[in-house]
C-alpha cells in the first residue's frame, strides 16, 4: 500500500466510526422500545444468583417475571434457552 491508499483507508474508517457513533444511542434506544413492547419489559438487573446451567452470576430479572442469564441465555422460570438477544 502506499502512502495515498493508507490515508484512504484511514478517512474511511473513521467516517464508518463516526456513523457509528452517531446512531449507536438512536439503534439503542429503538432496541430498548422494541423489547418493552415485543419482549419481557425492561431488565430490572442482576439477581445476585448463579445461573444453574453455567455456575455464572449473570442472571438477570425482567419487568414479565422471567430470570435470564445474560450469558448462556437460560431462562431460570421456562426451564428453556432464549434466543439471543444480540
Amino acid at each position: 500500500m502506499d502512502e495515498k491508499q493508507i490515508l484512504s483507508a484511514l478517512i474511511v474508517d473513521e467516517k464508518a466510526r463516526t456513523y457509528f457513533d452517531n446512531h449507536k444511542k438512536e439503534y439503542s434506544k429503538a432496541y430498548d422500545e422494541h423489547i418493552k413492547t415485543f419482549g419481557k419489559g425492561e431488565c430490572l438487573g442482576y439477581t445476585g444468583k448463579a445461573c444453574t446451567q453455567c455456575g455464572r452470576v449473570r442472571v438477570e430479572a425482567y419487568q414479565n417475571g422471567d430470570k435470564v442469564c445474560e450469558k448462556c441465555h437460560w431462562n431460570e422460570i421456562t426451564k428453556e434457552y432464549e434466543n439471543s438477544r444480540y
